[in-house]
């Protein structure tokens, strides 16, 4: 199985392009995780950032996500290889994101609505 649920907030504004067939979006999330160091008696924070592109519909609907927005991210992870202009070989690991949802805060910061859970499989 192959499933990415995350929740974290955007880098940088949504990029929205119209292509021939398609739409697609992307954007970077960054995410917190850390632990608890026992012997320094501290928090040790870290930010993960992740790429994440969406198509069709899913694009279209969340192309005025901007900075600062934080949203949930539900998708499946792709690795592609492609080729820099320098001509040196590249991998990139993405989230192709079946659903994006934006989840309210107030004007503090603070999360003043309740997420729903609906369709996560757990």
């Amino acid at each position: 199985m192959n499933q990415v649920i995350m929740i974290g907030f955007l880098g940088q504004d949504a990029e929205f392009k119209q292509l021939e067939k398609s739409s697609l979006l992307r954007f970077s999330v960054a995410t917190d995780d850390g632990y608890y160091d026992q012997k320094n008696k501290e928090w040790i924070s870290k930010t993960t950032w992740h790429n994440i592109v969406a198509w069709g519909k899913i694009a279209e609907s969340n192309a005025v996500l901007t900075k600062g927005d934080k949203v949930l991210i539900m998708g499946r992870l792709v690795s592609r290889d492609y080729k820099k202009d320098d001509g040196t070989n590249q991998k990139i690991v993405e989230v192709n994101a079946y659903k994006i949802e934006k989840v309210n805060r107030d004007k503090k910061g603070v999360d003043n609505e309740p997420m729903k859970l609906e369709g996560l499989p757990f």
